[in-house]
């Protein structure tokens, strides 16, 4: 079903009638993205959100769920693509996808806000910040992994790169550069 809610944000932005920073990319008929606004972002940090008014997966229809899949893939290649280009000293080394949607549990609730995924990309230059070591000995050495989870922490961190801070023009740049290769490709 085709639905708008007026006071939803996330309708705001994919119908055009607000304006996120660098503005909104449409992907075919279904899908927008946009970069992601919240206080832990960074610069690659999209949101990519269906046309209509949606609360979870589930709730897809045929055409929004199938289209899914290759918007995932082809917005991750444009991040790396864009990564190369843009920062050849800071590869990107992941880019996550997830789906949180915590927020439809605060009380009291806060204005309606649909579904979204947030693709974030991970350049190498984050891994110390991210990196953990574990307390369990294998050898003689000391492992370590890396936490994704603590992403959005770690932009307020002063060892976080300055050049991925929030900063409008590298937001515009960015969505100017997936413009040139999103829309000629649909």
């Amino acid at each position: 079903m085709k639905n708008y809610v007026e006071s939803c944000a996330g309708c705001q932005i994919s119908q055009g009638k607000r304006c996120p920073v660098g503005g909104m990319i449409p992907l075919g008929e279904t899908w927008v993205i946009n970069h992601y606004g919240g206080p832990e972002g960074y610069l690659g940090w999209m949101a990519l959100q269906p046309r209509f008014h949606k609360l979870r997966l589930a709730d897809l229809e045929n055409d929004e769920a199938s289209d899914l899949g290759p918007f995932l893939r082809d917005v991750e290649s444009d991040l790396s693509d864009y990564w190369s280009e843009r920062f050849p000293d800071d590869d990107l080394e992941r880019v996550y996808v997830t789906y949180f949607f915590e927020s439809v549990l605060n009380t009291p609730q806060p204005s309606p806000y649909h579904l979204h995924v947030h693709i974030i990309p991970r350049p190498v230059s984050l891994d110390p910040l991210l990196r953990e070591h574990t307390d369990r000995m294998v050898g003689r050495e000391f492992p370590s992994t890396i936490n994704a989870w603590k992403v959005p922490s770690i932009t307020m961190l002063s060892a976080f790169p300055e050049r991925y801070r929030k900063r409008n023009e590298s937001y515009e740049e960015l969505m100017k550069w997936l413009r040139s290769r999103i829309v000629p490709r649909r």
